[in-house]
């Protein structure tokens, strides 16, 4: 999905991300409007608009931004507090964010410092960001419900003209970093060098982070292994050392009864050992039947 809200309204350019460039966004004080620095070169630089292409999965293309993952929300500047949708939300004449509640907070003032910039504001040049509602709006189209809904109807929206298809019909287009149906591939990127079929990009992206969490989780269980069973070698050393010495101190004692005493605490502890041993084998040995039962149904789905 497009961020529309993301592209300049005079050269159809999506905003560049950051400061000092020639699609840098730019803003009107006056009617809360937004334009590019090549359209507008004259302007202060909106910085509430920087501050959603900068939001954690936001990513520009030669179309327009896209959002890659789960949906961001932008932030007050003040609270820093997640706006819950547009009406919270309101732009200073510095061009930066605030929310209707610090306005609130503040509305026996007369006036309010910006956080960012320390400027300061009087209550009544604050206004509400049609850039804003615009972006919430495509928010709304990526809201987690209607991502998990995708998701498991094995259905896409094309990132052209945003219909809904399985993943089958899709096709990525590297040169546009955009994911398109078929009529959007020839329409609009036949041209283009690089596009591929979008599930063999899917596969390859699964296979890979799949093999990933695999060899993780091999490699942690193997050293887990080799730790516990070097730690586990160490302790039976440390035991038998010990109930050697006690064996050894025999020999010095002066009364049968203080020797006798001795003999019966190793018996003790070695009878204990006994029984530990007796609960640890058979744990480990239905561990290993549980993994030859793993082998063997992946090995029998392998052929």
């Amino acid at each position: 999905m497009l961020f529309q809200s993301l592209t300049c309204g005079g050269c159809q350019v999506p905003y560049d991300p950051e400061e000092e460039m020639a699609h840098t966004p730019k803003y009107t004080p006056a009617d809360g409007s937004v334009r590019c620095g090549r359209c507008e070169p004259d302007l202060p630089v909106a910085w509430h608009v920087l501050h959603l292409i900068q939001l954690p999965g936001m990513k520009k293309t030669k179309l327009g931004y896209v959002c890659e993952g789960a949906p961001p929300f932008p932030k007050c500047t003040k609270c820093d507090e997640y706006f819950k949708d547009s009406s919270e939300t309101r732009v200073l004449p510095c061009a930066h964010q605030i929310c209707t509640g610090c306005i609130t907070k503040h509305k026996d003032q007369q006036a309010i410092g910006c956080t960012m910039c320390k400027q300061v504001t009087n209550a009544t040049a604050i206004r509400e960001s049609p850039l804003f509602k615009n972006f919430y709006n495509n928010l709304s189209l990526m809201s987690l419900e209607k991502m998990r809904e995708t998701i498991s109807s094995n259905r896409q929206s094309c990132e052209g003209c945003h219909s809904l298809l399985p993943i089958e019909s899709f096709f990525f287009c590297n040169d546009c970093k955009l994911r398109v149906c078929g009529i959007c591939t020839f329409t609009g990127h036949k041209e283009h060098a690089d596009v591929v079929r979008l599930l063999h990009t899917e596969n390859a992206a699964l296979e890979k982070a799949t093999v990933k969490k695999i060899n993780t989780i091999y490699q942690d269980l193997k050293g887990n292994i080799q730790d516990l069973h070097e730690e586990l070698t160490a302790t039976l050393t440390r035991l038998h050392n010990a109930l050697s010495k006690s064996i050894g101190d025999i020999r010095h004692q002066e009364k049968y009864n203080d020797s006798k005493s001795i003999v019966d605490q190793v018996q003790g502890i070695t009878t204990l050992f006994s029984e530990r041993v007796e609960e640890y084998f058979p744990a480990v040995r239905e561990f290993n039947v549980h993994l030859k039962d793993l082998c063997d149904k992946i090995e029998v789905k392998a052929d």
